[in-house]
């Protein structure tokens, strides 16, 4: 079995700004549920290194499969710094396939009413 790695960074495209101590959550996806596999918040640079998650009950990303990173937004940031957002948590489901590529990195650039992501590097 192949062990994959996961990544991501925020950062809040009004301020030009990375955020930090943003409840991250990785699931693993499934026909029948969503599945928690790992937990993490954000450092000061807005990232969650690869090797930084806090795997659940010996969860490892092992196989090809959907997942997903949840930022919980709202009451990570909006609520803390009193502003409004459309978004309560922002879901970016991403596809782990068989390839010579092992490491995914997701980027959440965002505001207050909009968001953009892509495969980072």
């Amino acid at each position: 079995m192949t062990d994959y790695t996961v990544s991501c960074h925020i950062l809040n495209s009004n301020k030009g700004l990375p955020l930090s101590d943003i409840s991250c959550e990785l699931y693993l996806i499934t026909d029948k549920n969503n599945i928690k596999i790992a937990q993490q918040k954000t450092n000061k640079d807005g990232r969650v290194p690869k090797e930084s998650w806090e795997f659940v009950e010996d969860h490892k990303i092992t196989h090809t499969n959907t997942y997903m990173i949840r930022f919980q937004i709202k009451s990570s940031y909006y609520d803390l710094i009193n502003e409004d957002t459309l978004y309560p948590y922002i879901d970016i489901p991403f596809i782990i396939k068989n390839s010579t590529v092992h490491h995914y990195h997701i980027p959440l650039l965002l505001n207050n009413f909009g968001y953009t992501t892509y495969r980072g590097s």
